[in-house]
């Protein structure tokens, strides 16, 4: 019966037709309706308790009653290939997983599906019906079941060749964050990429490491887990080697490719190619151009007149740090490099690469390539140069990362002024130094006359080296490294030695033959570094000899004479 007139009828179904209709009641309230488990079979609303059918009724009821709009976006794929993709994308940047809670039906607008928010519904029962003992155990981080149905949602249409998605992109009933990464499960298209890594043998850190870069989120809790999970669900091995022995593993490898008709040139360590004697037995080479590659190849070489090539080496992308990957790319249509053939070699030199051409060359022919791009290092163009001719080459262009780098650096001709200014910073560095040994010769000046009256009647050779060794460190006086008799009891200093404080070349070498003489050993040991005391034991220890001795000078550029230390 109609709440409205009290028409009666036969079906609810026909009732809500005509209370939609007639009367305009497009949100139909009804009791919540619970299966036998005790679960709602409806979209409850948080703010007033209120139940409906679908998520559309739902979302027009937070819009009319509560003012809450849920915003929605639109796109178009060619193929369900290209949808999973945006799909898996998605849920990698905001953290959610979508699913479908049942299979696709037909509409009037095509084949339709749902996709709703990982966290929409209620959790399953973990009892069974004879007992109380649980299915299986509570996961750590609970369930990732809201209770309730969350408004975002992917509605895809599949119709004539064409997935129209409409996103409702809006979470109403829980926020994004670090509580829904715990919950979220890896894309398949994210999987098969890790599971890819895997089988390359890359290492678990270093996959992780370009996940990260990806992903939107940080998901670093759980990652190592994911990445044993995919072993263990994909039946794949930590260690995917053909044999415990590294070397005869590459062994059979290349016998592989060789029977495959895609090995180009192998030669394993320790032995000597008699046909390429320029490559030492201890070198490592393995080149080979796969099927695909090579189909590839042939089908721009048909058209050599946009054909552009580029070769570059990487190294210490697996755990085998000593050896280097060397990749042939020619650029396609789209503008997009494709390797064409791969070269890994202990080390990457002229002869290796000459060699790795020359291969190519007897299978593909001589390469006319219009453009050839590599690094700064010219091995790579003089080993092309050689192979495939040097007339072949119309131009040759670095990498953009040397060119960035050296740009960063230009270097362009100094106006007058410049050079002018250039050059008046270099006086006054210059004019500052000088400054700055006349003020330590002034410093000099005032401490050392009182040292060296103390030390007048020293006869002991020891204790002068100990005084000068002390005087270097102390007050930075240079050790010019000559020696002088002493006469009477005072000290005679040769004029001529004495260094010239404004001439700074000789100030430089004084400074190194000082610092030479430092590193050396004096007479089979090493000086002592003079402490506090030093002084005070040095004149303690003043022989009464009158015997001529020499000592070596102090050069403190300063001017001395026999009477007048200043």
């Amino acid at each position: 019966m109609c709440h409205i007139c009290d028409k009666v009828f036969t079906q609810v179904s026909n009732k809500r037709t005509h209370e939609r209709n007639i009367h305009g009641v497009n949100l139909p309230s009804r009791p919540i309706q619970y299966k036998d488990d005790g679960r709602s079979t409806l979209v409850k609303c948080k703010e007033c308790n209120e139940a409906y059918p679908t998520l559309n009724n739902y979302r027009h009821h937070l819009l009319v009653k509560h003012h809450i709009e849920t915003h929605k976006t639109y796109h178009e794929f060619t193929s369900e290939k290209e949808f999973l993709a945006w799909k898996g994308s998605v849920e990698m940047d905001i953290g959610i997983n979508y699913t479908t809670h049942a299979g696709s039906w037909k509409s009037s607008e095509g084949k339709k599906q749902i996709f709703y928010c990982r966290r929409s519904g209620e959790k399953s029962s973990t009892k069974t019906q004879d007992t109380s003992e649980k299915k299986c155990t509570e996961k750590s981080q609970g369930t990732c079941k809201l209770g309730l149905y969350c408004t975002s949602s992917m509605e895809v249409v599949k119709a004539d060749g064409w997935i129209r998605v409409t996103f409702y992109t809006d979470h109403h009933d829980h926020e994004l964050g670090f509580p829904n990464l715990v919950h979220m499960v890896l894309p398949k298209s994210e999987k098969d990429r890790i599971a890819g890594m895997i089988m390359q043998g890359i290492e678990h850190h270093k996959i992780l490491e370009r996940v990260w870069e990806t992903s939107g989120r940080n998901r670093t809790s759980i990652l190592e887990k994911d990445i044993e999970n995919i072993i263990a669900a994909c039946g794949l091995s930590v260690n995917q080697s053909r044999h415990s022995d590294d070397s005869t593993s590459v062994r059979l490898i290349a016998q592989d490719m060789k029977d495959a008709g895609e090995l180009l040139y192998f030669k394993d360590q320790g032995q000597l190619d008699p046909q390429n004697t320029e490559i030492p037995s201890e070198e490592f080479v393995l080149a080979f151009m796969k099927e695909e590659q090579q189909l590839m190849f042939s089908e721009q070489l048909k058209n050599t007149d946009k054909l552009q090539v580029c070769m570059d080496s990487t190294h210490c992308i697996s755990q085998y740090t000593g050896f280097q990957l060397t990749t042939l790319m020619t650029i396609t249509d789209l503008h997009q490099g494709f390797p064409v053939a791969f070269l890994i070699s202990s080390t990457v030199n002229t002869e290796i690469v000459k060699v790795f051409l020359d291969e190519i060359k007897d299978r593909m022919g001589v390469v006319q390539a219009q453009v050839f791009m590599s690094d700064d290092d010219p091995l790579f163009r003089n080993a092309w140069n050689a192979t495939m001719g040097r007339k072949n080459i119309c131009k040759h262009i670095h990498a953009v990362g040397n060119f960035l780098k050296n740009k960063s650096h230009p270097s362009k001709p100094k106006s007058p002024t410049e050079e002018i200014e250039m050059k008046q910073d270099i006086v006054c560095k210059e004019d500052s130094t000088r400054s700055q040994v006349e003020e330590q010769i002034t410093e000099v000046k005032m401490k050392l006359p009182s040292l060296l009256s103390e030390c007048d009647e020293m006869k002991d050779l020891d204790s002068v080296k100990a005084l000068n060794n002390h005087l270097s460190n102390a007050y930075g006086i240079v050790h010019a490294g000559r020696t002088y008799p002493a006469q009477s009891n005072n000290l005679s200093v040769d004029t001529s030695t004495v260094l010239d404080p404004s001439n700074n070349n000789v100030v430089k070498q004084d400074r190194l033959h000082s610092t030479k003489k430092r590193k050396q050993k004096d007479e089979g040991r090493s000086l002592k570094k003079p402490n506090v005391r030093a002084r005070q034991e040095i004149v303690e220890s003043v022989a009464k000899s009158q015997s001529d001795i020499s000592f070596p000078i102090l050069s403190t550029g300063a001017i001395c004479d026999e009477h007048n230390y200043w």
